[in-house]
């Protein structure tokens, strides 16, 4: 088995040598007049055949995999599967070279002017102070609220997160953020109610965002879903997160507090601390100390507070 595996090693290296010196023969013609185009490495999970590029890229730039070129060639230089493979992979390169230019462009622009219709929340499970340390935002019960640019192409969702620097490079303060996310983000991700599901012979919900991802923060729209499924159900609301990008949802009157503590426990990566939603309030209690006030305001009056906290 060693001899063997020696032996495929050798047969990789002489594949690679050749490549070295006549591969980039095989290249299209704006690249072969070049005869140092083609950079074939050894590199610690294998050989790797790419353009040699000295330009700074904003995303790692695409590369083939040797030993499947090898292959593919019938272990052995075969001029014309090697012209095809190149070919294809140039204009990989090249669209992924285009596509880093504009992501680029964009991102210079955003560094220059501050893009308040382009902030989105991102609301993480609080880890012992990491995330304030280098992104501005705020805490909210076992939550921390932080700030994001939403790059939104097509269908794809790129997310940049907000730093100290690039506060300070906007000349804003966390407050500015905050108000700014209050009036983008709704704009941005639409949220979505998923039909009832069943568990334990009671009905519950899962709502997020229409794009299914980044979806947590849709609970604190002034018209979120807590709203109108409390209003539809005509009941309060239990909440805890499966993930950042969606929450699962609990008609109060159907379920027992405790209950649903154990499961947030067993499955939210936020811990076993339910959210509550007044329907009375529009509000949504994020801690035990919130959710007694609740409680204290419901039985002796209430006063309408806002969604977005």
């Amino acid at each position: 088995m060693e001899r063997r595996d020696e032996a495929k090693t050798e047969k990789l290296k002489r594949f690679a040598e050749r490549l070295k010196t006549e591969g980039f023969l095989y290249l299209p013609a704006a690249y072969a007049a070049n005869s140092q185009s083609l950079l074939i490495e050894e590199r610690k999970n294998g050989w790797t055949v790419g353009l040699r590029d000295e330009k700074d890229h904003l995303f790692p730039m695409p590369c083939l995999n040797l030993e499947e070129m090898y292959l593919k060639c019938g272990e052995k230089i075969d001029t014309q599967i090697l012209r095809t493979l190149l070919a294809e992979y140039v204009r990989q390169y090249e669209k992924a070279e285009a596509e880093g230019q504009e992501e680029g462009e964009r991102l210079a622009e955003i560094m220059e002017h501050f893009p308040d219709n382009k902030l989105m929340t991102l609301l993480l499970p609080c880890r012992d102070n990491m995330w304030e340390k280098n992104f501005p935002g705020r805490h909210i019960g076992n939550t921390y609220m932080l700030y994001g640019v939403c790059l939104l192409k097509e269908k794809q969702v790129k997310v940049m997160a907000v730093t100290w620097e690039l506060m300070e490079k906007w000349q804003v303060r966390e407050e500015i953020l905050y108000q700014a996310v209050g009036k983008a983000m709704s704009e941005l991700f639409p949220y979505e109610i998923q039909d009832s599901h069943h568990l334990m012979g009671g009905d519950f919900y899962i709502v997020g965002s229409k794009q299914h991802c980044f979806g947590l923060g849709t609970l604190l729209y002034e018209e979120s879903p807590l709203k109108e499924l409390a209003e539809q159900k005509k009941d309060d609301l239990f909440v805890f997160p499966l993930s950042v990008h969606e929450a699962a949802v609990f008609p109060a009157s159907g379920w027992q507090r405790e209950m649903l503590g154990e499961l947030a426990g067993e499955i939210s990566p936020f811990g076993n601390e339910l959210w509550y939603y007044s329907r009375d309030l529009k509000q949504l209690a994020f801690t035990e100390k919130e959710y007694e006030k609740f409680q204290i305001l419901k039985k002796f009056g209430t006063d309408k507070g806002e969604a977005w906290r």
